[in-house]
C-alpha cells in the first residue's frame, strides 16, 4: 500500500530507505557512519549497522512506510520520524484509539487538511532514559485506513524542536493526485 498524500521533511531529516537490500542499505550506512564519524572503530560500526538493520525489520512489521532519522546539529541530538499506515473497516478508529491509549498519555482531537486526527504525547521509560514520542493519528475513511505521524526522541531539551518537525510535515502533507 503506497502512501494516498505527499509530503515534505526538513533538511535534518535523512530518509531510510526501508525497501532497499540489506547489503546496499549497509554500504550506504557505512559510507554515511564514515562521513559522521570517521573515528569509529570496526566494532562501534557493526553495532550501529546491526542496530539499524534490527529497526527497519520492526518498522517495517509495524506498518512503517516511511522512516528518516532526524539529527539537529545545534545539539547535537536526533530522533526518528514514521509514517505507518494500516488498513482499518472501523468507521470511527480514532474513537476506539482514544479509549484504548493509556492514561499517562495525552490525547487531544484536531481537524486537518487529510481529515479528522488525534493527537497523542507520552513518554516511555526504557532502562536508565526517557523516549519522548508525538503521534499524529488521521483516519483516512475513503482509503479505509489510518496514518501515523510519528516522531520520538530521548533528547528532551530539544523537545519542541522535535515536535516542531512533525506538526510542519504534518501540516504540509496533501491529498496525493491521482
Amino acid at each position: 500500500m503506497t502512501l494516498p498524500f505527499t509530503f515534505d521533511v526538513p533538511p535534518q531529516f535523512t530518509p531510510m530507505d526501508l525497501a532497499a537490500e540489506p547489503a546496499d542499505r549497509a554500504a550506504r550506512t557505512a559510507r554515511l557512519i564514515a562521513d559522521a564519524w570517521p573515528e569509529a572503530t570496526a566494532a562501534q560500526r557493526t553495532a550501529l549497522l546491526s542496530a539499524q538493520e534490527t529497526l527497519v525489520a520492526r518498522l517495517r512489521e509495524a506498518g512503517v512506510r516511511y522512516a528518516a532519522t532526524v539529527l539537529e546539529p545545534a545539539g547535537p541530538t536526533t530522533g526518528l520520524f514514521t509514517i505507518a499506515l494500516h488498513p482499518t473497516r472501523d468507521h470511527d478508529p480514532l474513537t476506539a484509539l482514544a479509549t484504548a491509549v493509556p492514561r499517562s498519555a495525552t490525547v487531544r482531537e484536531v481537524d486537518l487538511a487529510l481529515g479528522r486526527a488525534l493527537i497523542i504525547a507520552q513518554d516511555a521509560a526504557l532502562a536508565d532514559r526517557v523516549v519522548r514520542q508525538l503521534q499524529v493519528v488521521v483516519h483516512l475513511p475513503a482509503e479505509e485506513a489510518v496514518a501515523v505521524f510519528g516522531i520520538a526522541t530521548e533528547h528532551l531539551a530539544e523537545w519542541e524542536t522535535y515536535a516542531l518537525h512533525l506538526a510542519r510535515v504534518v501540516r504540509g502533507t496533501s491529498r496525493a493526485r491521482a
